[in-house]
């Protein structure tokens, strides 16, 4: 077993039933969960008892690599809550394919040679859906995707939804939510239970993963999470789950890990300035353990011009800087102006990255653009944040959210944070 202080030694080592895991920001909350793993098996736990349950495919990976040192650790599963009911739901004899981008071409390429549907070609489809791409990131307009298309081409896709729905459950295919909620169905017809069920991040989990990891019946839980850092309920993600278990569920136990060893304290404590403005939260200090000296700087947008020199006179450790932004939109009128100054950067997306490739782009010595959601779970020595990030709301403006956002884009800095709002 590696170091661990003396509260991660206390969780990884715990003999209750079941555990939440309060893990503040730069706590070594990753550490802990994979740690909780090897000492379980240490403890003559089957592997192929465990599962592991992260919402990503990179965590899995990540997860998988600090993990690989267990020689019997493949008969373990470690995975996306996806990838585990496919796992359960493939069993089930049900015969089915998972919605892709792929499986939807097909769809609407059948659907274009309908004859009431032919003032749309699947050509002139593609096209739109390239533009919307580049509208979700922040490119273009949305609406300059939209005026691509004539109008008897935009009704075509106002009223073949019926159709393509039709045709979706004619092939069997599925989206990832009914593949949620079928695997939940079918795992409650079976009364069977899991010996250990371990979850990541789980307050970004959303009603239909509640409801399938209850019904999974682990006999030993072992949630991990951070309502500090619940930034998807754009998406579905409700930290009240989170937050009740902590609560009001006397079935768990709860441990904290409040040693920060990522932020100084001036960063720690610009943090807690942040989210001491959410009243709904699980209360707690965070402590500073990294010794620095930070350095952090509140400027108006219009000031960003003067960040420009910064980075130019820093241009050896460009990779030492990250750029966050509030939108994708952001990001992009960030690049222009990095552009101007012939400032060498990249964009991050994780999406759309594989562990190994978001290591080798952290290596490279440029600036890297991305924006809040995805820096989640990264760290770097400089951070700039720009966009709409006030320090204090106005009394009549009370966004949790926002605040959560603005949180987890200053604990991504370990030495100096620079806003721009």
């Amino acid at each position: 077993m590696i170091k661990l202080d003396d509260q991660q030694e206390k969780v990884v080592t715990s003999k209750a039933q079941n555990i939440l895991l309060v893990a503040g920001a730069g706590s070594g909350k990753t550490r802990v969960l994979t740690e909780r793993v090897k000492w379980l098996i240490a403890q003559g736990v089957k592997p192929s008892n465990i599962v592991a349950i992260t919402f990503t495919n990179m965590a899995a990976d990540e997860m998988k690599a600090r993990l690989k040192s267990v020689s019997v650790i493949g008969d373990a599963f470690i995975g996306t809550i996806h990838s585990f009911a496919n796992r359960i739901y493939r069993n089930s004899g049900e015969t089915y394919r998972i919605m892709t981008e792929q499986e939807e071409q097909l769809i609407y390429e059948e659907i274009f040679n309908m004859p009431k549907y032919k003032a749309l070609t699947a050509k002139r489809w593609l096209g739109f859906k390239d533009l919307m791409k580049q509208a979700d990131a922040g490119r273009i307009d949305e609406q300059q995707a939209w005026d691509f298309l004539s109008p008897s081409e935009r009704n075509v896709l106002y009223t073949c939804t019926g159709d393509f729905e039709r045709i979706r459950k004619r092939d069997g295919i599925i989206t990832f939510d009914e593949l949620i909620e079928f695997a939940t169905t079918y795992y409650n017809s079976l009364n069977a239970t899991i010996e250990y069920l371990l979850v990541d991040e789980f307050q970004d989990i959303g009603t239909l993963e509640y409801k399938f990891i209850k019904a999974l019946k682990a006999e030993h839980y072992f949630f991990v999470g951070d309502d500090y850092q619940a930034i998807y309920g754009f998406k579905g993600g409700n930290d009240g789950f989170f937050k009740s278990i902590c609560n009001q569920d006397k079935d768990f136990t709860t441990y904290f890990l409040t040693n920060n060893y990522r932020s100084c304290k001036e960063i720690i404590a610009m943090g807690e300035t942040i989210i001491s403005q959410v009243s709904d939260r699980i209360r707690k200090k965070a402590i500073p353990c990294n010794p620095g000296t930070g350095k952090v700087e509140v400027h108006t947008k219009g000031q960003i011009n003067d960040m420009m020199q910064v980075l130019l006179e820093d241009a050896s450790n460009w990779r030492d800087w990250f750029v966050l932004t509030r939108s994708n939109r952001e990001a992009y009128q960030l690049a222009d102006l990095l552009d101007d100054n012939s400032i060498d950067y990249c964009f991050i997306s994780r999406s759309e990255l594989t562990l190994d490739e978001l290591q080798e782009a952290m290596q490279k010595n440029l600036v890297k653009i991305m924006t809040v959601h995805a820096s989640k779970g990264l760290e770097n020595k400089k951070v700039i944040l720009y966009g709409k990030f006030p320090i204090f709301q106005p009394s009549y403006f009370k966004d949790s959210d926002e605040r959560k956002v603005m949180y987890v884009g200053v604990t991504r800095a370990i030495d100096e944070l620079y806003i721009f709002n």
